[in-house]
């Protein structure tokens, strides 16, 4: 009588001896319901050749439970793999996984990658990992980014790191962050830095932040930069600076405002110096008044010279006064 006529109830007492002497023939004879009913025992001494006669349909059928008790030398393929749950990914041993070459990696699904436990996750190969694509990273958790080493998050590659979202960014540790390499971080978009927690946009280093680009500066949102200490600015060049829109600049605290060097403050167009508050204007001095051009001067509003305190007022030159216009006055 052929195996595939058996019942899920009579394919679960089979002895080892029995298990051993079907045939590929007879291993693809069974459906996923018979195939889940294959105990422990009998899972541990399946050949190779016996179990890559199972297909995908079969595949379904693999339970959390028998996954683990696969001998060591049986590798899934890229089909069985293919259809894995995320139950049944996440019940592979550390052994298994790193068993799998980069084309049987990136046969998981999204779906199926989550369901690795973020210690499983974390001891792919950096082989492993940069054949990662971009609907796997996609899938990743916050447990498994959180999860990761600096060695790690290391593995990486630019176009890897542009593709985490937000979420998965903010859950690396600041320690991972501040290990990115310029040309990792050379990956992220503008959106992706203007979703950086503050604690990891403090977590990066004067180096890490001067290799953003303008671009990617230009992203930084309202929020983040009220929120950042003067050490924290200090760290962005003035070029940096200099490219911020006037909404940027206008979220600057007062004490950071000031830290911007003349030659920076005296390159802010129109359209930057009108995003200028009355709250920075009143924190002025008389030494960071005269950081602005006279042409710079003339293009104050009265709302914003009305805020200067009498000695900013007193700063300034003949020439910075003989540009204003009457509408200032």
């Amino acid at each position: 009588m052929s195996i595939s006529m058996l019942s899920a109830a009579q394919i679960s007492t089979l002895s080892v001896t029995a298990i051993q002497g079907l045939t590929s023939t007879d291993m693809a004879s069974l459906n996923a319901t018979q195939v889940a009913a294959i105990n422990t025992t009998d899972i541990a001494v399946l050949t190779s050749t016996q179990v890559s006669a199972i297909g995908s349909a079969q595949a379904k059928g693999l339970t959390a439970t028998q996954i683990p008790y696969f001998q060591s030398s049986v590798i899934f393929d890229t089909t069985q793999l293919s259809v894995f749950s995320s139950l049944q990914a996440g019940a592979l041993s550390s052994t298994q996984l790193s068993n799998l070459d980069t084309t049987l990696v990136a046969a998981l699904t999204s779906t199926a990658l989550s369901g690795l436990s973020a210690t499983n996750f974390s001891g792919l190969t950096s082989t492993q990992v940069v054949g990662l694509t971009s609907a796997q990273l996609k899938g990743l958790t916050a447990a498994q980014m959180k999860g990761l080493s600096s060695t790690d998050i290391g593995e990486f590659t630019s176009t890897q790191i542009g593709q985490l979202s937000a979420t998965q960014l903010n859950a690396i540790t600041t320690d991972d962050i501040a290990a990115l390499t310029s040309t990792q971080l050379g990956g992220l978009s503008a959106s992706q830095v203007g979703g950086l927690s503050a604690a990891n946009l403090s977590a990066l280093s004067s180096t890490q932040v001067q290799s953003l680009t303008t671009t990617q500066t230009g992203g930084l949102t309202a929020t983040q930069l009220k929120a950042l200490s003067t050490s924290d600015f200090s760290d962005l060049s003035s070029t940096q600076v200099g490219a911020f829109s006037s909404a940027q600049l206008g979220a600057l605290s007062a004490a950071n405002f000031s830290a911007i060097d003349s030659t920076t403050v005296q390159g802010l167009s129109a359209t930057q110096l009108g995003g200028l508050t009355a709250a920075q204007f009143k924190t002025m001095s008389s030494t960071d008044i005269t950081d602005f051009s006279s042409t710079q001067v003339g293009q104050f509003t009265s709302a914003q010279l009305g805020s200067l305190t009498s000695d900013a007022l007193n700063a300034l030159t003949t020439t910075e006064v003989g540009a204003l216009n009457a509408t200032q006055l």
